[in-house]
């Protein structure tokens, strides 16, 4: 795959996709500092490129570097501000970096632009109740569950904000650090 990209850039040497292909292929390798050369490379190209800023980001993340990813993922949010799923990703770093307020702020304008985004919600709620808003966590929690009916774990999280609990009370694995969405 290295090699036929490497052709194809020889071909089209202004073309950034192959070369973003190639970050692609050595990132899948866990050949991380090669993907992060070959994606700062496509930079060179187009330095708008938004799908190399978001693997930089990822890579700067798996390597401990939060302020770096959040760096990188916010440069992707800029370039393409209507993009759910990126603003999500800057959320979930922020998030993961205990900037709430910056969190929230990125979480709202997901589920401004799609108000059906239930993860975008779900971690809305949780930032609410990490600023103390239990009612604002409350609500965000039972639009999620309406939007999703009879998940378990969005119920548990209710009736602990209405008993006055965190919303996370007796929820043993953290959410921003799971491999899938908590919903």
């Amino acid at each position: 795959a290295l090699s036929t990209y490497g052709e194809m850039s020889g071909r089209d040497p202004m073309s950034p996709e192959p070369i973003f292909a190639q970050a692609r292929v050595y990132a899948a390798a866990k050949d991380y500092v090669r993907a992060r050369e070959k994606a700062e490379a496509t930079l060179l190209l187009k330095q708008n490129y938004v799908p190399a800023h978001l693997l930089i980001a990822q890579l700067e993340e798996r390597a401990g570097n939060l302020p770096k990813a959040i760096e990188r993922m916010q440069v992707a949010a800029l370039l393409n501000p209507s993009e759910v799923g990126t603003l999500f990703q800057l959320g979930l770093l922020y998030y993961r970096a205990e900037d709430f307020e910056s969190a929230g702020r990125v979480f709202l304008r997901a589920v401004e632009l799609n108000p059906a985004y239930s993860n975008a919600r779900y971690f809305l709620g949780l930032v609410y109740d990490q600023l103390g808003n239990k009612a604002a966590a409350l609500e965000q929690f039972e639009r999620v569950l309406a939007l999703n009916p009879g998940n378990a774990e969005v119920e548990r999280i209710i009736a602990n904000l209405t008993s006055g609990k965190k919303a996370l009370s007796g929820i043993s694995s953290a959410p921003e650090n799971r491999k899938q969405a908590p919903v």
